[in-house]
């Protein structure tokens, strides 16, 4: 029995592959929280009232190669890269409550900036 290592595969057993994907989106959101604390909480009552924007543009790109071993074994890598201006803005704003359900205080929340986003990964 002689060992080694194996020949290069044949051209049909490999196959390549590129993609291309590009995503818009929007989405407008908004949400409501009341929670109640129980003990001697310091704010037993609050409520939160969230409002929310997210969307953006984004590209990603991806490429990489099959080979197939056997008919049931295939070995795949691949690489992806993501590169996105997206952005969530939101705020939220909160009232908070004593025992007494008496209005305490209202503070707003902060705003989200855009950022611009570069993902990549190996597989």
């Amino acid at each position: 029995m002689a060992w080694g290592l194996p020949s290069m595969p044949e051209k049909k057993h490999i196959n390549y592959f590129l993609n291309y994907g590009i995503r818009h989106r929007t989405g407008p959101g908004q949400g409501y929280t009341f929670q109640e604390f129980y003990g001697d909480a310091a704010i037993p009552y609050t409520e939160q009232f969230r409002t929310s924007e997210r969307g953006g543009l984004s590209n990603s790109f991806r490429g990489g190669m099959d080979l197939n071993l056997s008919p049931k074994d295939v070995l795949t890598g691949a690489f992806t890269y993501r590169l996105g201006d997206d952005y969530s803005d939101g705020i939220t704003e909160f009232f908070d409550y004593n025992a007494n359900r008496e209005l305490m205080s209202i503070s707003d929340g902060h705003k989200m900036k855009p950022k611009m986003k570069v993902v990549w990964n190996m597989s």
